[in-house]
């Protein structure tokens, strides 16, 4: 969404022969690896979004763009489900510059490379108006920007590549489109394409743009209306094989009539899919190389060893080593693994001087609940971050445990952990709810 164009009608896979793209089958993308699904009133979830407000060089944004965006709940809220960016007419001074309109723009501090994404969104209406949900290189080099910021950024725009998911114009009202900027067209881009959607600003709809190897597909509501598949890949035509992240804005354009005073773009959700992996042959989810032999869906790390039946459940090249007592808890949760009534399970009795469940604590009462109760636990396994989605809201305690049961990591209040320097392996996540409970799960680290 960097250039305006004129509106016309218009997982790894393990060492394979050939990619998906030579053999010319589409993978399926059907994993959830992240998503935002605004659960939570008040200010956009932090851990999840980024407010980009530093105004470019110049003082204004791109195309003559009239709007400071800003990091306020005056534009940026989220109340019974929906995320809403706002846009208004005030006045507003900000970097020694004062425009008329304030709006939101939202970038992921999450990136992908390859997948699905989908947006279900309604949009604003009225000339001056232009919404975009799209995506950006990570290695964009834009001052200001939260990539940048994180030092990745290395690459000029159009050289990092743009994917715009959905841009919608007030002044062509209902006309959706989808559109690529690279090296070889930008701007005026030759590469777009879109389709009317005659309740675009009356209902929600899924804007969705399928990631592949070697195209991209842009779709409303599972109706394809734009294919972008160069004959000729390169650094000019495709420069999509890197990590890419997600934008939300609303900017306003400086034909808007002074009778619109509020515009807003509502977003019910952001969900982003890979491939489960054609290696998941018994389908649990986990692949072959963390699945033992990838033939029994009751072997896999989130299973609990039985000790001494011969099978090695949670595939960790042992049998016997997981649970001493044979109450279903392995030694390092299970204080010293030798009395089946003091682990996870158990409920605390204060002052006893028994620490019965095994917190390093006689006082507190936790009990622990069933690893379903973790709404979302993705991606598992993961090569950086984990995001949690729980019942019992933000968690207050995340602790990362190592098999040996020593303390890696502990992060307070956050949806996401960062397990950066961590090295690959299997770990135990504990998560300490608001009411008391304590969830307990496996996690695997694969770099």
């Amino acid at each position: 969404m960097l250039r305006r164009i004129i509106p016309v009608v218009l997982l790894l896979m393990t060492l394979p022969v050939l990619s998906r793209a030579q053999t010319g089958e589409d993978p399926v993308f059907d994993q959830l690896i992240w998503s935002d699904e605004f659960d939570d009133d008040g200010a956009v979830n932090a851990d999840n979004w980024f407010h980009q407000t530093q105004i470019p060089v110049g003082g204004s944004w791109y195309n003559g763009e009239v709007q400071h965006y800003t990091n306020r709940l005056d534009n940026t809220s989220v109340n019974e489900g929906i995320l809403s960016l706002t846009a208004k007419k005030e006045t507003f001074t900000d970097q020694g510059v004062t425009k008329e309109y304030t709006s939101a723009r939202l970038n992921s501090k999450f990136s992908f490379t390859y997948g699905r994404i989908e947006v279900s969104a309604k949009l604003p209406s009225g000339v001056g108006t232009w919404p975009a949900i799209w995506l950006l290189g990570k290695n964009i080099n834009e001052d200001g920007a939260y990539w940048d910021n994180e030092g990745f950024g290395t690459t000029p725009w159009p050289q990092c590549g743009e994917i715009d998911v959905m841009e919608h114009w007030g002044d062509n009202q209902n006309f959706v489109q989808s559109a690529t900027h690279t090296p070889s067209s930008f701007g005026a881009t030759i590469n777009f394409g879109g389709q009317t959607i005659p309740t675009a600003s009356d209902d929600f709809h899924v804007y969705a743009m399928d990631w592949y190897e070697n195209k991209l597909v842009f779709s409303v509501d599972d109706v394809v209306h734009y294919t972008y598949n160069p004959s000729v890949k390169n650094t000019d035509t495709w420069p999509f094989n890197d990590e890419f992240y997600v934008l939300l804005n609303l900017a306003i354009l400086p034909d808007i009539p002074l009778s619109i005073t509020q515009s807003v773009m509502e977003i019910n959700y952001v969900r982003v899919y890979q491939e489960q992996g054609d290696d998941d042959l018994d389908g649990d989810g986990f692949i072959a190389a963390n699945d033992c032999d990838d033939s029994n869906p009751n072997v896999n790390p989130g299973q609990t060893e039985i000790t001494y039946n011969g099978i090695d459940d949670d595939c960790d090249a042992s049998t016997l080593d997981d649970d001493l007592d044979r109450d279903g808890f392995i030694a390092a949760n299970d204080c010293n693994d030798t009395n089946p009534n003091i682990n996870p399970d158990q409920i605390e009795i204060p002052n006893n001087g028994i620490d019965e469940d095994c917190n390093d604590s006689d006082l507190i009462i936790t009990s622990v609940i069933n690893s379903k109760s973790i709404n979302v636990l993705y991606p598992n396994p993961t090569t950086r971050y984990i995001n949690i989605k729980i019942d019992g809201g933000i968690p207050i305690i995340s602790e990362v445990f190592d098999v040996s049961g020593n303390l890696i990591l502990s992060i307070q209040n956050s949806r996401q952990l960062d397990l950066n320097g961590i090295d690959n392996g299997v770990y135990l996540l504990k998560i300490y709810q608001p009411n008391g409970h304590l969830i307990i799960r496996k996690i695997i680290v694969e770099k």
